[in-house]
């Protein structure tokens, strides 16, 4: 009896694994070459069909068909159908969501990739256990990756500057601020708000004298372009560090550290030019390496290098402290982080208002039941009325935000059973999901990069605790081509608006 049911089960895996794998192979292929000849921009319209012969679409298929067949003959192996599923898929969904930029139509796909993925991952069919990789192998292809990404990112924001599609909000302030740095060593500009006056009079960042000696040498717009690309792609560094830290092997930390390379959060950001959030992301991230080997000094030194990025960066570093009280349980080291950061915020604020032109506190408009309050009465009315809260953060934008910020990573900072990590999500909840702004919620401006970088340390540390078989899967999920198009979509990003 057992024998008859093992040999229906290896007839159906061989009608599976090779007939009907590389056929959905072939149609995938077939359908991608078909989108693209025809018009990737049409095929939402019902008649697109009929600038397609079916018999010479049926034709190809086979053609395909009889090709991989033939490839499977050659090499003899039993995950290369598997393989050229994946990649078929992950390129096909790629064009899809480059061409219709749809939440609905995003998150179908991604659940139509999920599933093959699975299929393809799940019985370790393409033997990716046993691929070798040394520690010195992830360090060149991430350097590979790193220069990818800066010669991407940098390259085509320097061509938007040559190009002149640029905008005065905000890369005509950074732009002149430099060049008053330069002259002056005074961060002036005229354009922020139609007269002279200090840029820190609207946001203080002293960390943005970090360029300045670069800049003396390098006295033009491009280098900032440039600059930013190189600190994101820098994040890199301690990122590979927290993997290995956590006993990663080398194929999970070079996935991880991938994913950060390609993730379209931090290439959005970039596209709206040089912005002072771009320091967040390495900042943090070196700051929670530090916290993870317990150094102190180098606690306390990042600690500081991400508070002089801006007033708000105070709230991450206010959270990262109470994480490593609620986590850690070491209550005088988070004290004392969450401490220095509340007395910056709390300094920053009080500058703003009696030197600068004051907090930006109309972001946070409506939460402000009482004007009299200030930022207070945002406490006041989440303390009073919860369920608001929940109204104003769940909406369609901010859904459709949600899902491009986490579906990239595998849903991974959020698949924990450690309910403390929560306190590392309210940062992403107060900066990015509250405000009315609507720059806020969107992966193509700089307030992502702060966020990235705790979604990044959660996906550390989150993958560990994961089985094998869940991580590999998790991981996989995130890494295909198609997660990496919504960055394509930049190539789309208008630029018309104004925002600072």
């Amino acid at each position: 009896m057992f024998s008859i049911r093992n040999k229906r089960m290896d007839k159906q895996n061989k009608l599976i694994n090779g007939v009907i794998t590389p056929l959905i192979a072939s149609w995938c292929f077939v359908s991608m070459i078909s989108l693209v000849r025809s018009g990737i921009y049409k095929f939402e319209l019902l008649n697109f069909v009929n600038e397609i012969s079916p018999i010479t679409f049926i034709f190809q298929i086979g053609a395909v068909f009889c090709t991989l067949s033939a490839i499977n003959l050659i090499v003899r192996n039993s995950c290369i159908y598997k393989a050229i599923l994946l990649i078929m898929v992950s390129i096909y969904a790629a064009i899809l969501i480059r061409s219709y930029e749809d939440t609905s139509f995003f998150v179908g796909i991604s659940i139509a990739c999920a599933v093959i993925g699975y299929f393809a991952f799940r019985d370790d069919k393409l033997k990716l256990p046993k691929v070798v990789l040394s520690d010195r192998h992830v360090r060149w292809i991430l350097f590979g990756l790193a220069v990818f990404f800066v010669l991407y990112v940098g390259g085509l924001t320097t061509l938007r500057y040559l190009n002149f599609v640029s905008s005065t909000y905000d890369f005509g302030i950074f732009s002149q601020m430099f060049y008053y740095m330069k002259e002056t060593l005074l961060p002036m500009t005229t354009c922020e708000r139609n007269g002279l006056l200090s840029h820190f009079s609207i946001h203080i960042s002293p960390i943005l004298y970090l360029l300045l000696p670069g800049y003396l040498i390098f006295p033009s717009p491009i280098y900032l372009q440039v600059m930013q690309s190189l600190i994101l792609a820098s994040g890199v560094i301690p990122l590979y560090l927290l993997s290995r830290n956590s006993r990663h092997s080398a194929k999970v930390t070079l996935a991880i550290c991938a994913l950060y390379l390609f993730y379209p959060a931090l290439i959005g950001g970039a596209f709206y030019d040089i912005h002072e959030n771009m320091f967040l992301t390495p900042l943090i991230l070196w700051l929670f390496y530090f916290l993870e080997r317990d150094q102190i000094k180098g606690i306390i030194l990042f600690s500081l290098l991400t508070l002089m990025v801006k007033e708000d960066a105070a709230l991450y570093v206010l959270f990262i402290g109470l994480y490593v009280i609620l986590n850690n349980k070491r209550l005088k080291l988070g004290l004392a982080i969450s401490g220095m950061a509340l007395t910056w915020f709390v300094t920053t604020l009080i500058i703003l208002k009696n030197f600068g032109n004051g907090a930006m506190t109309d972001r946070f408009s409506n939460f402000i039941s009482d004007p009299q309050w200030g930022l207070l009465s945002v406490g006041k009315t989440i303390l009073l009325n919860p369920a608001y809260l929940f109204k104003e953060v769940f909406t369609p934008e901010k859904i459709k935000f949600i899902l491009l910020m986490l579906l990239p990573i595998g849903l991974i900072p959020i698949l924990s059973r450690n309910l403390k990590q929560l306190i590392l999500m309210v940062p992403f909840v107060v900066i990015n999901l509250m405000p009315n702004y609507i720059y806020q919620h969107s992966i193509y401006f700089q307030y992502t990069f702060g966020v990235s970088a705790i979604f990044f340390y959660l996906v550390v540390i989150n993958a560990r605790e994961l089985k094998p078989v869940t991580r590999r899967y998790a991981l996989s999920f995130a890494c295909p081509i198609y997660r990496a198009s919504p960055a394509w979509l930049l190539m789309q990003h208008r630029t018309t608006q104004t925002i600072n």
